[in-house]
């Protein structure tokens, strides 16, 4: 449906002015020889080689270059650096997608298949984590919903069995505010606190408290939260 109306705003935004043109009389064309773009539906300046659109001028929603494998995402185009995603970025088979030691990409299923998700299996404390998912253009992984929740812990439980895993969350920053590494906020306060925005929380019961000094966010093999030391090893999972 969204690439039917789109193609209709490109074929209409052609007929205003991007085609070959007639002169005041009506005769002749305003240029002798149009040139050919391609239908580009995801920006990323790379065009639908099965899609072309002849005109004197660009059209919007067109590219010079016919060669996108894919024009649905514009995470795949040649030219772009192949990352560890178990997608083909740079629309070339050949290309060995290399990830960081022991971390495995999973992908939702449609229709919630707009994250990335790398799982970890070292051991690692929850800085070096971060930097191992950073290193990858990923983030510790931020949970947004219950079903999210419960895919993560089902993944980890998969491939790594009932383990505790570092993710995105931490009061490090500021004690009590709990927030992504993106800095947005979704907890205030300890046990007692509340969520901020109306956002998506799983904590354990009496959890955040703050025990000992506890400042990172580790996911329970049950999908509950707890605030954890920031220098426990632990397998993790980022997201992108």
């Amino acid at each position: 449906m969204f690439r039917a109306r789109w193609l209709l705003a490109l074929t209409v935004a052609c007929a205003r002015g991007g085609g070959a043109q007639s002169d005041a009389a009506g005769d002749a064309p305003a240029c002798e020889t149009p040139q050919r773009f391609f239908a580009d539906a995801d920006g990323d300046m790379h065009g639908d080689a099965a899609m072309p659109v002849d005109a004197c001028t660009q059209p919007p929603g067109t590219a010079t270059a016919g060669d996108d494998c894919d024009d649905r995402d514009a995470n795949r185009a040649p030219g772009l650096t192949e990352l560890c995603d178990g997608i083909d970025n740079d629309c070339d088979d050949a290309t060995v997608e290399v990830c960081p030691a022991t971390c495995q990409p999973v992908k939702r299923p449609p229709p919630d298949d707009q994250h990335v998700y790398l799982f970890c299996g070292a051991n690692q404390n929850w800085n070096n984590a971060h930097a191992t998912c950073a290193a990858a253009m990923f983030t510790l992984a931020q949970i947004d919903d219950a079903a999210e929740n419960a895919f993560v812990r089902a993944t980890a439980n998969q491939l790594f069995g009932g383990v505790q895993i570092h993710f995105g969350a931490s009061d490090i920053a500021q004690e009590d505010r709990w927030v992504w590494e993106d800095g947005t906020q979704f907890w205030q306060g300890r046990a007692n606190g509340m969520a901020i925005g109306g956002r998506f929380v799983n904590w354990n019961g009496g959890e955040p408290n703050d025990d000992g000094g506890e400042d990172c966010g580790e996911i329970n093999a049950d999908g509950h939260w707890n605030d954890g030391d920031c220098g426990d090893n632990q397998h993790f999972v980022c997201r992108r």
